[in-house]
């Protein structure tokens, strides 16, 4: 059976690098960063998806949605770097990292969905209440109470 060895600082470096390259490079770096789910490659992911917001004349589909996806299936590794998002003065990165989060279901997750429940833009504010009306409350579960008597 065949190791699988972490990336090294020089490959994730070279990933970060061609994540603010062309659309295309984008597409195929955040892939491999989402596969790999390696903690070092989430802070270049969240680095890309402010990077893509804020670009003016990209040619080709803009890359942001597939490097969201591929930052919310790092999990609870990723949750650090999309509270930064949620901090960023862009509505547009905010509601990104509200995407982000869909993929997370922790509950520090939820904890940054109800944060960003009371954002200070509508869109942002909107689909952070849809995610959380999506999710399972938590507590004891349906089945718990057949334990009592």
């Amino acid at each position: 059976m065949e190791m699988q060895r972490p990336p090294s600082a020089k490959s994730i470096n070279a990933l970060f690098e061609t994540l603010q390259g062309t659309t295309e490079q984008a597409y195929r770096s955040s892939r491999i960063l989402g596969k790999l789910k390696y903690p070092e490659s989430v802070e270049p992911l969240a680095g890309a998806v402010k990077y893509w917001i804020n670009k003016r004349g990209y040619s080709g589909l803009n890359p942001v949605t597939t490097i969201v996806a591929d930052l919310g299936l790092h999990g609870e590794p990723a949750l650090k770097s999309i509270k930064m998002l949620l901090s960023d003065e862009s509505p547009d990165v905010r509601l990104q990292a509200v995407y982000a989060l869909r993929a997370i279901s922790l509950p520090a997750a939820n904890k940054l969905l109800e944060l960003a429940s009371r954002d200070k833009d509508d869109l942002v504010r909107s689909n952070a209440q849809k995610v959380m009306k999506g999710r399972k409350p938590e507590g004891p579960n349906f089945f718990s109470w057949f334990g009592k008597t």
